[in-house]
């Protein structure tokens, strides 16, 4: 099994994992959209009362703020996890990962 399969296989597992608490994903589904809403609508309310902030319009900077978003989700759907490997090296657990035969990247 190569290693683009075995990435793809762990995203299938824990999509199905998200997927059996189902009410769980719908809450924290809607929450982070809500989450968005009400930063989006800080937004609208500074270029409502200033009109444009430094020469930029709301229609440049919630293009800014949607690729923000979507660049900050996908990197986070593809590396999640590497921002826990100090702690995992700190605490000695890091050691397991190496002792498997697949990268520790995965």
């Amino acid at each position: 099994m190569n290693a683009f399969r075995l990435y793809f296989r762990y995203i299938d597992i824990s999509f199905r994992g998200q997927m059996q608490y189902r009410a769980s994903f719908v809450m924290l589904t809607f929450g982070h959209f809500l989450v968005t809403g009400i930063e989006f609508i800080g937004i609208l309310v500074l270029f409502d009362r200033f009109g444009s902030l430094q020469g930029w319009t709301l229609p440049e900077v919630a293009l800014f703020y949607g690729l923000i978003n979507l660049a900050f989700s996908l990197t986070d759907a593809v590396s999640r996890g590497f921002d826990d490997m100090g702690n995992r090296a700190k605490q000695g657990e890091f050691d397991r990962l190496l002792l498997r035969p697949r990268s520790t990247v995965f």
